[in-house]
């Protein structure tokens, strides 16, 4: 069952500075490679090859040490690097944000 992840309003999801895994964003006809730089459980900072547009709706890939895990995102826009490119969960499979709790947990050494 897939996951619409609600992040709260006044908590800010705990983030986790990634070792520059690896990032594969797809659009239409598309794709943009890149390394993520930060990691939460509603989403994460990459830096990219070339920027994406603001409000973007995008597949992402994120190559993680326990597997690979595959979400729906919103790309969002970086005025002060616009070559680190955030983005937020819009929907994640279960099996997907398990690995994805595995791999946060891994950078926390839990």
């Amino acid at each position: 069952m897939p996951r619409f992840p609600q992040p709260h309003q006044s908590v800010r999801a705990p983030r986790m500075r990634a070792a520059g895994e690896g990032v594969l964003f797809y659009l239409e006809n598309l794709q943009v490679p890149g390394s993520l730089y930060n990691i939460s459980l509603t989403g994460g900072l990459a830096e990219v090859a070339n920027t994406v547009a603001h409000d973007t709706v995008a597949e992402v890939v994120l190559e993680t040490r326990v597997g690979r895990v595959r979400a729906v995102v919103q790309m969002l826009s970086n005025a002060k690097a616009p070559r680190r490119q955030p983005f937020r969960f819009l929907a994640i499979d279960d099996e997907d944000n398990t690995r994805l709790v595995h791999a946060m947990n891994r950078m926390q050494g839990i």
